[in-house]
């Protein structure tokens, strides 16, 4: 089997395990009465290890899967999932250093973004949870992504080392606009 198929299959496994473990027994590690969302720091982790089609695509399969067990509206999750796995990609293969801090920043936006999307559309249609206690809930639901978010790097990390392909170490060198012999002349 090729190894970067074997590297897929890990990782969607990992997918399945994790959200397994959230909703079988997420409500037994509840802390500050928030209970543990490990997807968008996983979601993030691949993204930032697997490139633009790898991070979109794994944000699909990980939003549809929020999307089943969430109370937000069909599709909020996997919409912002998919578009948060290919900006996160693009971003890391442009600006951004791939490596754990980056996907612990990217988990943070992520959470936050989500938290503010989801008070929006709670704002939309109306629930029974006031605007404060929304933002505070998501404040400490972040922190416990955050607080997450290194063991599901250091499980993405081992997957994509153990799975290592020729092609994955020939990176192309960032081009720095400015820098390079054919844009200054030199």
């Amino acid at each position: 089997m090729p190894k970067k198929t074997l590297r897929w299959m890990l990782l969607y496994a990992l997918l399945m395990i994790l959200f397994a473990a959230g909703t079988s027994f997420g409500n037994r590690l509840r802390l500050f009465g928030v209970l543990p969302d490990v997807l968008p720091a996983l979601v993030c982790a691949v993204a930032v290890c697997a490139g633009r089609a790898g991070g979109a695509w794994f944000g699909f399969a990980a939003g549809l899967l929020s999307d089943v067990y969430s109370p937000a509206p069909i599709g909020f999750y996997f919409a912002l999932y998919f578009f948060a796995g290919a900006v996160i990609a693009s971003l890391t293969d442009t600006v951004l250093r791939p490596g754990y801090p980056t996907a612990l920043f990217c988990t943070v936006l992520l959470h936050l973004s989500g938290a503010a999307l989801d008070t929006l559309l709670r704002r939309l249609y109306p629930a029974a949870m006031p605007a404060g206690e929304i933002f505070r809930v998501a404040t400490a639901g972040t922190l416990y992504s955050a607080l997450l978010s290194a063991p599901v790097w250091a499980a993405v990390r081992a997957i994509v080392r153990l799975t290592r392909t020729p092609e994955d170490t020939r990176r192309a060198p960032r081009r720095i606009r400015g820098l390079s012999p054919e844009v200054d002349g030199v």
